[in-house]
């Protein structure tokens, strides 16, 4: 089995997010990646920069049937379009992922 290279992602436009969301909203993120503390606190760290601290990250998650993978899905309430996009930037770079939507 080789491993293959994590495609580009495609952060949603300004556009597409401002027209199937009214901000500020609730907003949810999904990530699979290892099934690690490193990956789940790097991923609700991401969330934090963006933001801030006092900001209630729900987070739920899910391991895959052989326990490799762990799926994160992120809840937060967002400001703004442009503040899901840097998320979903900042996201894209965690060690390890292996999708994001």
């Amino acid at each position: 089995m080789t491993n293959k290279p994590l495609q580009p992602i495609n952060v949603p436009s300004i556009e597409a997010l401002e027209t199937a969301h009214p901000f500020p909203t609730q907003y949810t993120i999904k990530v699979i990646g290892p099934d690690s503390l490193e990956f789940r606190s790097n991923a609700k760290t991401c969330c934090h920069n963006h933001l801030g601290q006092g900001v209630d990250i729900g987070v739920t998650e899910r391991q895959s049937k052989t326990g490799q993978h762990l799926a994160l899905t992120l809840k937060f309430e967002v400001p703004s379009a442009k503040m899901v996009q840097e998320i979903y930037k900042e996201l894209a770079q965690l060690q390890g992922l292996k999708f994001i939507i």
